[in-house]
């Protein structure tokens, strides 16, 4: 069974250069050490932990808005039994 991750994003002078991931156990010195020595990140990164809102703004960045149709005809009501015309 694989353990739980946590994310990080990674700045490099106060610019986003990437969003890792690694075990829930190791915090931001440990992430930093790895990424900067076995990863090759440059030594003057910086890595914070990434807020629970944060990842779902994130995530709803990501969908792409064409993937639903969520507008809805100006003649159909929508209820969660399905919809129905007016």
């Amino acid at each position: 069974m694989s353990k739980a991750s946590r994310a990080w994003d990674v700045y490099l002078d106060g610019k986003h250069i990437d969003t890792v991931h690694f075990i829930y156990e190791m915090g931001a010195d440990e992430v930093n050490r790895a990424l900067v020595g076995h990863d090759n990140f440059h030594p003057n990164i910086v890595v914070t932990e990434v807020s629970d809102f944060a990842k779902f703004q994130k995530m709803l960045a990501s969908f792409d808005p064409n993937c639903l149709d969520l507008v809805a005809d100006e003649n159909e009501v929508y209820s969660p039994f399905g919809t129905s015309n007016s």
